[in-house]
């Protein structure tokens, strides 16, 4: 057992290493740290309804446990009807590519493959305990008669596009804004 947490624990700093030169080597910006009323610099951790209750304490002390997490309905619009779309951007989709021993045709089939699964299934519904219109502030939706859930339908995913124009080589939120747009044309 003690081996194994050594060589996640090896793996983890070697991955973050990676990602580190990586980022550094390509001249990406540093993350901004996220501050403001409320927000925290620390991870956040948004156990399921009924964490608590199936976790014996021991098992809960042994897992990241920072108190009062749950998320709460701010009055914001909640999507009800989970839906996406996949969007390949770029010439290289459109004319193929090979990295890591795939290629983009594998790449592509793999991502639609999955994302065409999800729905419906476990993996993607504790999202379900979450809705629109409960009490603002709220932390629960049982029992709430104008709440709305979240659905859990079998395919999610609508659609899949491979767009060949250029992406610009600093994409900025319009950009991909007008992408999307340009996606649900």
């Amino acid at each position: 057992m003690r081996t194994r947490c050594l060589a996640a624990a090896a793996t983890a700093v070697v991955a973050g290493a990676v990602f580190s030169i990586g980022a550094a080597a390509s001249g990406a910006p540093a993350a901004a740290a996220v501050r403001g009323p409320g927000l925290s610099r620390h991870a956040q951790v948004f156990r399921p309804v009924g964490w608590r209750k199936t976790h014996p304490p021991v098992v809960r002390r042994a897992a990241f446990d920072p108190g009062d997490v749950n998320l709460q309905y701010n009055g914001g619009g909640v999507l009800t009807s989970p839906g996406a779309f996949a969007i390949f951007w770029g010439p290289d989709w459109a004319n193929g590519f090979s990295a890591g021993g795939f290629t983009s045709d594998q790449a592509r089939d793999y991502m639609t493959t999955f994302l065409g699964g999800v729905g419906g299934s476990p993996w993607i519904g504790s999202q379900t305990q979450y809705c629109q219109g409960t009490a603002l502030y709220g932390e629960s939706c049982a029992g709430d008669l104008n709440a709305r859930f979240i659905a859990n339908p079998a395919q999610q995913l609508l659609g899949a596009w491979v767009d060949d124009s250029p992406i610009p080589d600093s994409p900025t939120d319009a950009d991909v804004q007008a992408e999307a747009q340009r996606a649900a044309a």
